[in-house]
């Protein structure tokens, strides 16, 4: 019974931190999708990445993720010039780590995503609240061209 308390303390201690350090808010741009990196170099959830010039952004429906329900998740890319890159394949992945002290298992999630005139949009189910990892990887002729880490909130 303590065990699973302490569990319980962790996890909510775990989301705070995340909440308040990992989820920085930052100004969002006109499509919707916010840019920018933070001051320590890491990526706030649902800003953009650069590989090569490429620029990557993420952002979900409903924001914040919600756990149990499918979400729809789009991925914008947009070339060294500026203009969409429409022709790729964009592979994006969620992970959640172990948490041993609950008998919880690592979790991976992957959408489908297809391009939809504007973005690369999927949907998949979150199953559980929490941090998750998200990495995003955009591949032509069996090459990444860009890739982006970042993290995103499940409630």
């Amino acid at each position: 019974m303590k065990k699973h308390r302490i569990g319980q303390v962790l996890v909510l201690v775990t989301a705070a931190i995340v909440t308040a350090y990992g989820s920085q808010s930052q100004p969002a741009s006109q499509s919707g999708m916010h840019d920018g990196m933070q001051q320590n170099g890491s990526m706030a959830a649902g800003q953009m990445a650069s590989t090569q010039g490429y620029k990557i952004a993420v952002r979900t429906e409903p924001q914040p993720l919600k756990s149990g329900q499918e979400n729809t998740f789009h991925v914008g890319v947009t070339d060294p010039n500026g203009k969409p890159v429409s022709d790729a394949t964009v592979k994006l992945t969620l992970d959640m780590a172990a948490m041993p002290e609950m008998n919880m298992a690592a979790v991976k999630v992957s959408p489908a995503l297809a391009w939809n005139g504007s973005d690369y949009s999927g949907k998949a189910k979150v199953p559980s609240a929490g941090p998750w990892s998200v990495t995003v990887k955009v591949i032509r002729q069996n090459q990444v061209i860009a890739s982006k880490r970042t993290k995103l909130m499940a409630k």
